[in-house]
């Protein structure tokens, strides 16, 4: 989950001309939902807007919760149950953590209609409910991450929809296989990827039976773990390859954006290999993260 929140350190940094706002002037909402929607919904907005607030909403990982995606951002303190308030109050942030759903058939594979899972739901107009919600209120600076399988919905609307949101982050989620062709967006977003190098759910190195450790890293698509995907059920009835290989789209994603396959590499050393690395195209616009280990 370290991932996820070095996406969220990344949007806070972004905003460095910040204004300072009293933790009582935050206001939190829990379990709303939106009138033609089932989900449920927190959300904690500052309720003095201007133009350097941001608002991200925050999508978890397959089989998880709201709850927990904000306890492990360090948002939700697990014990009282109370949102960081005043942190996000020094911030000029808000966040919106939204309830997957799931299929009668896989009660446990709450999660989001991505195009590798189902959840029953549109979750696309969700989405736009939210984006459009957010933006009557006031909010016009409005980012989407997600974990896992939140990170693969988060690829789905920066590739269909890519107007509803200001940018996009995600971790351990990458774009589904079948959107690889397809994906034409009509106004390519700035977009952060962090991924690990030796994720095994995502089986960027798959364990084979007898322990063997093969490399995917360089292949263009990817499969879901042959485990996580049967505990998945009928939540997952799409045919394989799963995924898009982030670390070899990046070249796609790049001259998608800004016609150009120019990338700038940075990374940071520890007990002589490299712990993390940075890699940046389209003038900042794009942004992958992987880490080692």
């Amino acid at each position: 989950m370290r991932v996820l929140k070095m996406v969220l350190l990344l949007i806070c940094i972004a905003s460095i001309d910040l204004v300072l706002a009293a933790e009582e002037e935050v206001s939190v909402q829990r379990n709303v939902s939106l009138r033609r929607h089932p989900h449920l919904i927190d959300t904690v907005l500052p309720e003095l807007v201007n133009a350097q607030t941001k608002v991200v909403v925050v999508l978890h990982g397959g089989g998880g919760s709201k709850e927990g995606i904000a306890i492990n951002l360090g948002l939700l303190d697990r014990e009282t149950g109370q949102y960081n308030t005043q942190f996000l109050a020094k911030q000029n942030l808000g966040v919106v953590f939204v309830g997957g759903m799931s299929i009668k058939e896989s009660p446990g594979a709450t999660g989001w209609t991505n195009h590798v899972m189902v959840s029953g739901q549109e979750d696309m107009s969700m989405l736009r409910d939210i984006s459009l919600k957010l933006r009557h209120g006031g909010f016009q600076n409005l980012y989407l991450i997600g974990h896992s399988m939140g990170g693969v919905m988060v690829n789905r609307v920066w590739s269909e929809q890519p107007e509803l949101f200001s940018a996009y982050g995600s971790s351990a989620g990458p774009m589904a296989a079948s959107l690889l062709k397809s994906c034409r967006p009509s106004d390519a977003k700035p977009y952060i990827q962090v991924t690990g190098n030796f994720d095994r759910i995502l089986q960027i190195v798959e364990e084979t039976r007898g322990g063997e450790l093969i490399d995917h890293s360089s292949d263009l698509f990817l499969n879901l773990d042959p485990a996580t995907k049967r505990a998945a059920g009928e939540a997952m009835p799409f045919e394989s390859p799963d995924f898009a290989n982030e670390l070899v789209t990046l070249q796609w994603r790049s001259k998608l954006m800004c016609e150009s396959s120019v990338l700038y590499t940075s990374t940071v050393p520890r007990r002589g290999r490299w712990q993390q690395r940075s890699t940046i195209a389209c003038g900042g616009r794009i942004l992958l993260v992987e880490l080692n280990g």
